[in-house]
């Protein structure tokens, strides 16, 4: 199955980034950003492209005992975007998410029990599909979202459905920090 570990977020705080997005995506084609719905935000310590959910499941248990002694933390999610980039070209923006120190701590966890790629912090909000035009980037670049803060309570382990509409994320555990 594919799977991941994330940090899930409020559903208040979901619904807030997507009324602060509204008049970004009044920029961009249909073609132009593949956007992240709603329910998906969330942010990934560690995706699997294939694993038994069995073993996924053993090993989360594992790490929840790792995790046992980690308290809740204050998150920022920051005003400017940010952008991962392929061959000089936007490929993923994302919101930009504080104090880092935190998730790298848990990621850190995290990487004693899975085998981890390189982390970088952040709640991916869309997929670019295309070269964007220059003045799109400078729209993408410049946009600013009002800052929200939430107490980040809820690692989870996400199953991840390939459907024709987009991913289905499903929660098979969870461990709340306290």
């Amino acid at each position: 199955m594919r799977a991941f570990i994330a940090l899930d977020i409020p559903y208040e705080v979901k619904n807030f980034i997507t009324v602060q997005l509204f008049d970004l995506k009044k920029h961009f084609d249909y073609d132009d950003i593949k956007w992240t719905n709603t329910e998906n935000y969330h942010l990934t310590f560690v995706f699997f492209y294939d694993i038994d959910q069995n073993v996924a499941i053993d090993k989360f248990n594992a790490l929840k005992q790792g995790l046992i002694n980690f308290k809740a933390s204050k998150v920022n999610i920051l005003p400017n975007l940010g952008f991962f980039y392929n061959k000089e070209r936007i490929r993923v923006v994302f919101l930009k998410v504080e104090p880092e120190d935190f998730f790298y701590k848990i990621h850190n966890v995290v990487s004693k029990f899975f085998n981890v790629d390189k982390f970088s912090p952040h709640i991916t909000i869309g997929r670019v599909k295309k070269v964007l035009s220059r003045e799109k980037e400078i729209v993408l670049k410049n946009y600013k979202l009002e800052p929200i803060s939430f107490e980040a309570r809820q690692i989870v382990l996400f199953k991840s459905l390939l459907n024709p509409l987009g991913p289905q994320y499903i929660k098979i555990d969870k461990f709340c920090l306290v």
